[in-house]
């Protein structure tokens, strides 16, 4: 049997190591390797992991960032330490399904690909009941055209994610820039896509993701000005046709704009530049030029410019969905 690396990022998140450790050992597959990248956190994550039990066919490994330097770099150093022939992710926040190994690896098999995904099944916690929302994977028609539509959405869930070990040596590492950190795996599957490999995909849920209700507006910004920044370093990306790729980054950056306000200077600059890219568009063209017309309004008109600009993005929004093949766009 193929040793297993199973590389896991964690950052002050002691209390839920045994969680996800106990996921691992569930899965039949032996052997595994659970390494442990633990981001310079400042809680007792060592004492959470001295704490592990042992358990047949599992080897536990414990490796510490000197400090915080994001989950890119935590990734990396677990993957540059993995002694297996092939490599699975896994949050520390998330939780496999007792099938996921043998899902994935009998997906790889039949299959030949060189990386294999599954769906995860969105709950604010693994005890919580259903979210009611969608599993986070991608749809048949996403799927059918996975090349050109990985640009439009990250459909890829790392821990839901099993790469063989020469995965690195074409596609190199993930990004530590700190900039596309939360885009990072974004980044990395559509080097992927480029660098010509495989994919295969379980069209199933084989673990929780973890995801808030609720997203904190500072969060969900940072997350958007993330995602752009991916975007944007991948705006020449062969594999999908140029309206396509400039309707997702007019998409985006508009979205951001919005959540900022019209007034806000990083909101203004964001539409200038879907204005100078897309000006002509049927509906970037004149969001964007509400967006910078806004704060030129009078006060008592601004309200009537956001909503009209609201209205505007809902039919963006619509068309994004549409060019993602997905049903009800």
């Amino acid at each position: 049997m193929k040793l297993i690396s199973v590389v896991v990022p964690s950052y002050n998140r002691a209390g839920l190591i045994r969680r996800c450790y106990n996921s691992v050992v569930a899965q039949q597959h032996r052997p595994l390797e659970f390494l442990l990248a633990d981001d310079a956190s400042t809680d007792d994550t060592a004492t959470a992991m001295a704490a592990l039990p042992p358990a047949p066919g599992v080897t536990v490994r414990y490796l510490r960032q000197p400090h915080n330097q994001g989950v890119s770099a935590a990734r990396n150093l677990a993957v540059r330490a993995a002694q297996g022939e092939l490599i699975a992710f896994l949050d520390s926040d998330d939780v496999w399904f007792p099938v996921h190994l043998e899902k994935l690896l009998s997906a790889m098999e039949r299959s030949g690909a060189d990386v294999v995904f599954a769906k995860g099944e969105i709950r604010e916690s693994p005890e919580a009941p259903p979210s009611g929302r969608s599993d986070y994977g991608p749809q048949p028609s996403e799927f059918s055209r996975m090349a050109e539509c990985l640009y439009y959405f990250n459909f890829v869930l790392p821990s839901v994610t099993l790469v063989r070990r020469d995965f690195f040596e074409k596609v190199g590492f993930f990004d530590e820039d700190p900039k596309i950190q939360h885009a990072e795996d974004w980044d990395i599957y559509l080097r992927t896509a480029q660098a010509g490999l495989t994919f295969a995909h379980v069209p199933e849920a084989t673990a929780y993701y973890t995801v808030p209700a609720i997203l904190p507006e500072q969060k969900r910004l940072m997350m958007l000005r993330r995602l752009i920044y991916c975007l944007e370093k991948h705006r020449d990306y062969p594999l999908a046709p140029t309206f396509g790729r400039r309707l997702t980054l007019g998409h985006y950056r508009i979205w951001l704009g919005k959540l900022l306000g019209a007034e806000n200077a990083e909101a203004q600059d964001l539409f200038q530049r879907v204005w100078s890219d897309s000006w002509w568009h049927p509906l970037m063209g004149p969001s964007s030029l509400f967006g910078l017309l806004i704060p030129r309004f009078p006060s008592f008109l601004r309200p009537l410019g956001c909503r009209i600009l609201d209205r505007l993005f809902a039919r963006l929004r619509a068309d994004h969905r549409k060019l993602r093949g997905l049903a009800g766009a």
